[in-house]
């Protein structure tokens, strides 16, 4: 258990396909928790943020923009393919979502905890703030199939990506699993019972 604070903060996270925003949407709604949607504000900063966008263009070139905006393609087809540009790029990427996580969480007064939705909470650095974690998981080919229905991307490339995102295990934390095998038939249920699980921690 991590130093007291309020809200706790609470880390979810998973693979791609397993169903973290499904969860973060469900809670939100029922109990008004918000959440910090990590990737989606890393593209904010990398599209927004002039001094980030800066650092990406002098270690990627300047075709990892095309009209001021970000060429997702030009940077996936450079980063996914290999580890080491990869850990550049989250390198680069990672310190201005801290300090923008950091802004929004100052804003979060009312809340019981907050959660951080980040497929790569332990690479990304956040983990060691976590108070607690909740991982959504699947068996890999439930991932594969839900993701090729919903991005139309091949089987190939789908496990070039899911192997920057490796099965999750935290034991300094206390972790709460959900295994969505089933695409959450029992969702409220389990819920229910993290939701009253995690109040307890505050």
């Amino acid at each position: 258990m991590k130093t007291k604070r309020t809200p706790l903060i609470v880390g979810l996270t998973g693979r791609m396909g397993a169903g973290k925003s499904t969860v973060a949407r469900y809670m939100a709604r029922h109990w008004q928790i918000p959440v910090y949607y990590a990737d989606d504000r890393a593209k904010k900063l990398m599209n927004e943020n002039e001094a980030l966008k800066a650092a990406i263009r002098e270690y990627f070139g300047p075709g990892a923009y095309r009209d001021g905006r970000l060429d997702k393609a030009y940077l996936a087809e450079r980063v996914f393919a290999d580890p080491a540009q990869l850990a550049r790029l989250e390198a680069l990427v990672h310190p201005y979502v801290h300090r923008d996580f950091w802004q929004w969480y100052a804003q979060q007064n009312s809340a019981p905890y907050v959660l951080v939705e980040n497929a790569i909470l332990g690479k990304s650095g956040m983990l060691p703030f976590c108070d607690a974690v909740v991982v959504v998981d699947a068996p890999e080919k439930i991932l594969i199939d839900r993701i090729k229905r919903r991005n139309g991307w091949s089987e190939t490339h789908i496990r070039q990506r899911l192997s920057q995102q490796p099965p999750y295990s935290f034991e300094d934390v206390k972790t709460f699993y959900i295994n969505n095998s089933k695409d959450f038939k029992d969702l409220p249920d389990v819920l229910k019972d993290i939701h009253q699980s995690l109040l307890n921690l505050v």
